[in-house]
């Protein structure tokens, strides 16, 4: 499941394929901040892929060691701002990806 808190994409539990073109809309969209996924169990590469091109700080891990090495803590003492754009050619290079 993938939801909006505040300015934090929170994805719990398992997040398969049919929940990356909603993540990709809030990535596009909303001033998200940052990722949370220390209730994330399972994720689609495709989720996956959009977590790594988004560049955004994850501030909780998954629980799962293998999963945790991929997407690692990144947030430090600060959260970037984000204005909604993912900037550069992402949100097209994305969109094609989930066409």
């Amino acid at each position: 499941m993938i939801r909006l808190d505040g300015t934090i994409v929170r994805l719990e539990g398992a997040c398969p394929v049919e929940e990356a073109e909603e993540l990709l809309e809030l990535l596009q969209g909303k001033a998200v901040t940052a990722v949370h996924l220390g209730a994330c169990t399972l994720l689609h590469t495709a989720v996956f892929q959009l977590l790594r091109a988004s560049r955004l700080p994850i501030v909780a891990a998954p629980a799962d060691p293998f999963l945790a090495g991929f997407l690692p803590v990144t947030a430090g003492d600060h959260v970037r701002e984000s204005t909604g754009d993912l900037g550069g050619d992402l949100g097209g290079g994305l969109v094609a990806v989930l066409a």
